[in-house]
């Protein structure tokens, strides 16, 4: 069994030439040091690793390398990421993720560590902000986005080998029943707190998306066509973006939050989640018409423009809720409350109201 790893001091040759011939990576030499260097701060802890070989090491063989540890008091139950790094990523060698050489997670402890390749000569990072990012890489992250999509749209792994369909969610529950239960339970302890910082009008557009959004949610969703595995937070701090656009491409970070469900949704956490009304205006039609485009090209069938222009609609009405539910996990206000505003001009720009009603 992998052992995890807890505290960078177990970072040791040995332990690492171990990892890399099980991977792969390493057919004959062995690391005769390795060095790690100081990281960002992030929520779980990110060491680069530079590493140097015996001479009959193959010249493939990683130099440099990212060892992410989980930090004591961030236990978790079940890591998506590493069910996602272990069972999904190397399905396909091309997709804009970054290649893992070990994913391991003690249910013991609750910590996990991952061993990544370190991209830092080819990409940078962009801390994560309210910052929409430019729109060469908006362009890009759509690309990446539909590129992703397009792999798992309706595989016949999702649901059965990987994740759940989110109309079998839990065994008693699915995803729109436990929307509804949810927000009406939260409703009225978030506006509560909120008194008249939220208008009658936004109060009445979450009683009637409570009423009305889960019926529709669940229509679309039990059909159990036009999924995919969506990645569930998609903001500019969880891209590796290219030094070079012109020859390279985005890579999508940070999998902890990865499902199976509506393509849209995560365009929907980009745009109507973190971009003003005047940058949409601008921006947000052509993004869409971009991904939806890039999905033809990669084989998507049978899902038109008007059903990509309804799936996008509906996330929007979805992400009403959000805001609400960062509120309920003590997130502070200077994130929630931003949210909460360019999601609300966001369905009132498009009309979502209307789903509502028909």
């Amino acid at each position: 069994m992998p052992k995890l790893i807890t505290d960078v001091n177990q970072v040791t040759p040995t332990w690492l030439t171990e990892v890399l011939r099980e991977c792969g990576h390493l057919p004959q030499g062995q690391v005769v040091d390795v060095q790690p260097k100081p990281g960002p701060k992030a929520v779980s802890l990110i060491i680069p690793l530079q590493v140097r070989y015996s001479e009959d090491a193959p010249n493939s063989a990683p130099s440099r390398l990212i060892l992410k540890i989980s930090k004591p008091f961030l236990k978790r139950d079940s890591p998506k990421e590493i069910e996602f790094y272990n069972s999904i990523a190397n399905s396909a060698t091309n997709l804009p993720i970054i290649h893992c050489y070990e994913a391991v997670y003690s249910p013991d402890v609750g910590q996990f560590h991952l061993l990544l390749e370190d991209l830092s000569e080819t990409h940078f990072p962009h801390p994560p902000s309210q910052l929409p990012p430019v729109k060469t890489y908006s362009e890009q992250i759509v690309d990446a986005l539909a590129h992703l999509h397009a792999f798992w749209w309706d595989n016949a792994r999702v649901g059965k080998q990987i994740g759940k369909l989110p109309a079998e969610a839990t065994a008693r529950i699915d995803v729109a029943t436990e929307l509804e239960q949810w927000a009406e339970k939260t409703l009225p302890d978030f506006a509560d707190f909120l008194g008249d910082r939220l208008s009658e009008e936004r109060r009445k557009i979450y009683e009637s998306a409570i009423l009305s959004l889960p019926p529709r949610l669940s229509t679309r969703l039990a059909a159990g066509k036009g999924l995919t595995l969506i990645h569930g937070d998609i903001h500019i701090g969880n891209f590796l973006y290219p030094h070079d656009p012109n020859h390279d491409t985005v890579r999508i970070l940070d999998w902890k939050s990865w499902s199976i469900d509506i393509g849209a949704d995560d365009l929907a956490h980009m745009m109507a989640m973190f971009w003003f009304p005047e940058r949409r205006s601008r921006l947000e039609q052509e993004m869409l018409r971009r991904y939806h485009d890039h999905l033809v090209e990669y084989g998507v069938m049978e899902y038109d423009w008007p059903a990509c222009w309804y799936d996008y609609r509906l996330s929007v009405i979805r992400y009403l809720f959000y805001p609400m539910w960062q509120w309920s996990k003590g997130a502070p206000a200077d994130i929630w409350w931003n949210h909460l505003e360019r999601v609300m001009l966001a369905f009132q720009d498009l009309r979502c109201a209307e789903l509502l009603g028909n």
